[in-house]
């Protein structure tokens, strides 16, 4: 009963742990504004900071940032939007954002 009750317990950890470490998360910036306010981010949820590798930001309307963000996963704006960064990090933004 003891090994039963081990292997299933194993079994469950392995699958926890495998779904999620492939968990992807999509974080939809939707309406303009800051982005640190909840409800302009499509599902209520502000990114975390930092953001995990396999997760993804998308900037569909105007956005501001007071500070920096570490973004360890992808960050896609696109046309015609803009992300303002107010702080040290402005220009090391500028440099690594690409408009799709």
């Amino acid at each position: 009963m003891k090994a039963h009750l081990a292997l299933l317990l194993t079994a469950f950890l392995f699958t926890w742990f495998v779904s999620s470490a492939f968990a992807q998360t999509t974080y939809t910036f939707a309406t303009a504004g800051n982005w640190n306010v909840a409800a302009n981010w499509g599902g209520g949820v502000v990114p975390p900071d930092p953001l995990p590798n396999s997760d993804f930001i998308v900037i569909n309307a105007n956005c501001t940032r007071s500070w920096y963000t570490t973004v360890n996963g992808t960050m896609t704006l696109n046309a015609g939007k803009k992300l303002q960064v107010h702080s040290v990090s402005e220009a090391i933004a500028k440099a690594f954002l690409k408009e799709k």
